[in-house]
């Protein structure tokens, strides 16, 4: 027997019992192994010594068609989706501007996979981490390989979060990596009708974030 629609009351259940199972305990040792001895922080470029209260700013930039097109061809070319062909380039950018070769990202991930948790309202959104050492000599399609598989990797133990595996040496991500699909801002929630405004934040999440 098959539930046609999931509830409320189902992400309740599976929150509250989740820390007692097994995938929780096998996702907590595989970020145990991946994250013990990371250095988790990158060290980037700032022009002040001291952090500035409200002093979160977003810098827009926008990809011509021809450009989104020539991405998507690529990402086609490598069988993967744009997020792992964006993410590598985004860890190119920070090697580029930061000159450290082994890189610690973070990454949203929506975590909706169960056919019908889309429709229901809970916080299933975790963070994954990405490690990756950028060699000046490997190719982008070979980098790209490489962060697709470890993000299908991690995929399959995010039922626990880093923060779970408590590795305190590795410290927080302070950049982050986000593909979003788009943001609905109008829609429904049971039988009312709803439409949000998304305004500019005055804090950030880490030192940069690229949300693409």
């Amino acid at each position: 027997y098959v539930r046609e629609r999931l509830t409320w009351f189902d992400y309740c259940y599976w929150a509250r019992d989740l820390e007692q199972t097994e995938a929780f305990r096998d996702s907590v040792r595989y970020w145990k192994e991946k994250l013990t001895g990371v250095n988790g922080h990158v060290e980037l470029p700032a022009d002040l010594r001291q952090k500035q209260n409200n002093a979160n700013a977003a810098i827009p930039l926008r990809f011509e068609p021809e450009t989104v097109a020539a991405l998507k061809a690529l990402a086609d070319a490598q069988n993967v989706t744009l997020s792992p062909l964006m993410f590598s380039l985004w860890l190119v950018w920070l090697w580029r501007i930061s000159g450290q070769e082994a890189l610690s990202c973070g990454y949203p991930y929506a975590g909706r996979d169960v056919p019908g948790s889309e429709d229901i309202y809970g916080m299933f959104v975790t963070m994954g981490v990405l490690c990756q050492a950028i060699q000046p000599r490997q190719s982008l399609v070979d980098l790209v390989q490489v962060v697709h598989r470890q993000m299908l990797e991690d995929k399959d133990h995010l039922v626990a979060t880093p923060f779970d595996a408590d590795v305190g040496e590795s410290g927080v991500n302070n950049v982050v990596f986000s593909l979003q699909s788009g943001i609905g801002l109008e829609g429904q929630f049971g039988g009312a009708s709803f439409k949000a405004d998304e305004l500019p934040s005055l804090t950030s999440k880490a030192d940069i974030t690229g949300i693409f």
